[in-house]
Formats: C-alpha cells, sequence, structure tokens
C-alpha cells in the first residue's frame, strides 16, 4: 500500500509539472504522455481502495515497473525543456560519500542513487531527478532543489541541511535544517601563576616575636644578676 500511495505521489507529480510546462514541450509527445499517466493513476487508485484478496491477486511488481517507466519518460521531456540544464551526465550509481560541492547538477538524472553521507553543499539541483535517490546523511546546505522532480518528505529528513537550502515545493523545510547557533567567543586563558623563587622567605615578626622576646628575659636576667655579685666583691 505504501508503494501505491508512492506511485500516486508521483504520478500526480508528473502530470502537474507537465501542464505547467506544456509551452516548452512538443504537443505530441506530452499529449500522448498525459493519456497514459492517467490511465495508470486511474488503476493506482483502483488498487489503494482494493480488498486484500484483490491485492494479492494482482501483480503490483508489473504494475510498479509500468509506473517507474512513465515517471522515465516523463522524467526525460521534463528535463529536457529546462534552460541552461546540461544535456548529459555521466554519474554512477554508487555516489556514496561522492564530493558534489557546488556540483552543476541541474536536470541530472539521479533517480535510484546511492547518495549517502555525500558532500552536495552549494550543489545546483534544480531540475534534478531524485526519484527514489538516498540521501541519508547527504550534506544539501546551500543546495538548491528548487523544482527537483519526484523527491519525497522523507528524503529530505533524512538528509542534512540548513537555513540555506532552497528546498522543493511544496515540501516542509525539516526542523533540524534550522541555522546553527552562533558559536560563542572562547573564554580568556586563566592567567599564570607566578613562578616561586628559590630564596628563603624572610621571618615574619609573628613567627620570630616570641623568641625574641625570652631571649630578652634571659638577658635581663643574666644583667641583673651580674650586677648583684659585682656589688658584693667589691664591697669585701
Amino acid at each position: 500500500m505504501r508503494t501505491l500511495h508512492e506511485s500516486l505521489h508521483h504520478l500526480g507529480e508528473a502530470r502537474a509539472r507537465l501542464g505547467e510546462a506544456h509551452a516548452r514541450l512538443a504537443d505530441a509527445d506530452r499529449a500522448g504522455l498525459l493519456a497514459e499517466l492517467d490511465a495508470t493513476t486511474a488503476v493506482t487508485v483502483t488498487l489503494t481502495g482494493a480488498d486484500a484478496d484483490t491485492l494479492l491477486a494482482a501483480d503490483l511488481p508489473a504494475h510498479r515497473r509500468a509506473v517507474h517507466g512513465l515517471l522515465t519518460r516523463a522524467s526525460a521531456l521534463l528535463r529536457a525543456g529546462l534552460i541552461g540544464a546540461p544535456r548529459s551526465r555521466t554519474l554512477g550509481v554508487d555516489l556514496v560519500g561522492a564530493r558534489l560541492a557546488g556540483a552543476d547538477l541541474r536536470g541530472a538524472e539521479l533517480a535510484g542513487r546511492l547518495l549517502i553521507e555525500a558532500d552536495l553543499r552549494g550543489a545546483e539541483l534544480r531540475g534534478a531527478d531524485l526519484r527514489g535517490a538516498d540521501l541519508r546523511g547527504a550534506d544539501l546546505r546551500g543546495a538548491d532543489l528548487r523544482g527537483a522532480l519526484f523527491v519525497v518528505q522523507a528524503q529530505l529528513d533524512a538528509a542534512r541541511g540548513d537555513a540555506t537550502t532552497t528546498a522543493p515545493a511544496p515540501l516542509t523545510r525539516p526542523v533540524h535544517w534550522a541555522a546553527p547557533p552562533t558559536p560563542a567567543p572562547p573564554a580568556p586563558a586563566p592567567p599564570i601563576p607566578a613562578t616561586p623563587t628559590s630564596a628563603t622567605p624572610a621571618a615574619t615578626p609573628a613567627a620570630t616575636g616570641k623568641p625574641a622576646m625570652r631571649a630578652g628575659r634571659r638577658r635581663g636576667r643574666a644583667g641583673r644578676s651580674g650586677s648583684g655579685s659585682g656589688s658584693s666583691s667589691s664591697l669585701s
């Protein structure tokens, strides 16, 4: 059921985009594709309302392949109508950790690509086909995704972005894409303690007062005793 509703989402987007871009597309290609999109959408809607027995009997993988083919054709038609989009760009399926910062990926075919932890900072992704691309941990800070094709909310939620990332309408900007807080200024370095000297500190009065007083009293008693004995010997 989740696959069917995802198909409905993409089919509806393809039809809306083809309707908006009619002035840039050949009428014959556009008209034939719109008719096929309408027919496949009707079948998909019927399946979403079917009971369990009908769903089990239906060939859902074949239906998904049919939807995939239609979306691939719609994507090629839409991307070909983008002004200034690259005609072709060879990109592998496995782009895990790829360094694509600042890359011009306008109109690129990125459906099903593994972009886990890819560096896409400041990349131009306008009109790129991101259908089913794995954006877990991809760095989209400053990237421009305006008009990117077939993006779902779960892809944005799994990626990293910031206040300068331009998300495709009408998806919601994830909460964790808010601007990072301004770092606080570094704390001042603590003062360097003075290095102690090897010189012996001078004795303080508190430390020397009592011994000095006792020594003075001893000298006083000795003086009084000496002067007494001298007087008696001179008299005799």
